[in-house]
């Protein structure tokens, strides 16, 4: 699993130089890998089980078993790497310095919504300082797009790259 994550992770931190390899390897091959691997977790039956979602100490029991631990750790790797591989296509998109949204991705790594909160802040500051927000021709070089369903791939963007 850390081999995985450090291979996103490190196409993340190269992202302004090979942006097209980072959009499919950090944002969508390796993410769906660790999905993969989180829903076998799921799917598989635990040896013991008990806890779940409900209270704080459910959760607690429920993490005191090897699978439910790992299967805890496989989802924030997927989703902190999804997040991170968003972050830098954003910013990309809208012509965001890569170092200013450098500072961010140790710690969307580390601290998940720590990390995100920091990169909206720099983008509510920066779209603020701008006068405006995304424009036509980024909207255009961004393979996701924000609908309904939230933040989805927009594989006919991303096949034609």
């Amino acid at each position: 699993m850390s081999a995985l994550r450090d291979k996103g992770w490190l196409c993340l931190l190269f992202s302004s130089l090979i942006p097209k390899w980072t959009y499919w390897i950090a944002g969508m091959v390796l993410p769906i890998l660790l999905s993969l691997f989180y829903v076998l977790l799921l799917v598989m039956p635990p040896s013991d089980s008990a806890g779940g979602f409900g209270t704080l100490a459910d959760v607690m029991v429920l993490f005191s078993y090897e699978q439910a631990t790992l299967a805890g750790w496989v989802h924030f790797l997927a989703f902190d790497l999804f997040i991170g591989a968003w972050v830098c296509r954003t910013a990309r998109a809208e012509d965001v310095s890569f170092w200013l949204i450098a500072p961010c991705l140790p710690v969307i790594l580390l601290f998940g919504p720590a990390g995100l909160l920091a990169f909206q802040v720099i983008h509510a500051v920066r779209n603020r300082s701008t006068g405006g927000s995304i424009s036509a021709q980024a909207a255009i070089r961004a393979p996701y797009s924000i609908g309904q369903n939230g933040i989805v791939p927009d594989l006919r963007r991303t096949l034609r790259r």
